[in-house]
This record gives C-alpha cells, structure tokens and sequence, in this order.
C-alpha cells in the first residue's frame, strides 16, 4: 500500500510542477480541477507520508515494547525509525531553539509523539569535521600505500563509512 501511495503522491507533485511551470495542457488542468485538486497543499504528501508510518512504528511499539525495530523486520518502518533519530540529533547539535526553516526536520510535535511511544534518540555522537577524516585517510593511505579502508577493522570503522559516504 505504501508504494501505491507513494507513487500518488509523486504523480501529484509532477503536475503541481508541471502547472507551476505552464507545462500541462489546460484540460488536464481543468480535468484535476474537477476531482478537487489541491494546487498548493499546507500539508503535503510528506506530512501525510510520516504520519502513515508514525502509525506504522506506534503499533510496532505497542507490540514490541519499544521503537527499536530490526533489520530483520519491516525495512520501511526501520528506515523511518533511523531518520527520525538522524533528524533528531541534528536539531541537537544546531540546538532545539533554531529556526526550523529547513524541509527536513523534526518538528517539536513530532519529538513528542515520537518520545511518548518510548522513542530512544541514542547517544549523540559528535561529529568528525571533513577536514580529520581526510587527515585520517591521507595517514592511513601513506601507512598502507592504498586509501581501501574495510569495515572489518573495528579501529577504522569510523573512517571506512566516511569513504564509503564521499563515494
């Protein structure tokens, strides 16, 4: 079902583009307009979407006891779950009083829908400037003559997802 949705929606931002940019003929247009066509939506199709597995990661809860789901289990669910805690700490590190002008946040509703399901945030890590991590890679690549970083060296995992990452 969430494909399904998802490519709706996906239709519906295309011919809000499409008019927005007098590429659509006027009878489909005027077509749209007959089925209640919302041109410039206050909630939009991403709302709409967390909302969806919101639900989806409730149930989870309510079932599981808590919102850690695995990677064996729904990989949507899991997916939204690691966004959340992403977006999350980003408005940690910028601070919870900034402006939220941005797209791709979490609201201070959501935090707390999210908390009183038993949401964990984890550990905020802090983050390696770019500049260290190339640093790193230049010592590693100078002490092994290649810049291959692999993940099964426990002391480099860190430096291995940020090559992984810069591809």
């Amino acid at each position: 079902w969430i494909k399904r949705y998802k490519k709706f929606s996906i239709f519906l931002k295309v011919q809000r583009q499409n008019r927005r940019r007098n590429l659509m003929e006027p009878y489909k247009v005027e077509l749209l307009n007959r089925l209640g066509m919302d041109w410039s939506p206050k909630i939009g199709p991403g709302l709409e979407m967390w909302a969806l597995k919101y639900d989806m990661l409730k149930k989870y809860s309510e079932e599981f006891g808590n919102c850690n789901v695995p990677r064996t289990c729904n990989k949507t669910l899991r997916i939204f779950m690691n966004s959340c805690r992403v977006k999350y700490n980003d408005r940690r590190r910028r601070g919870f009083d900034k402006d939220l002008s941005r797209t791709n946040h979490l609201t201070d509703e959501q935090i707390a829908l999210l908390e009183a399901i038993g949401m964990e945030w984890g550990e905020l890590l802090e983050k390696i400037p770019w500049e260290e991590h190339f640093k790193d890679l230049c010592r590693f690549k100078e002490k092994f003559g290649h810049p291959h970083v692999r993940w099964r060296d426990p002391e480099r995992i860190q430096l291995a997802n940020w090559v992984v990452f810069m591809r």
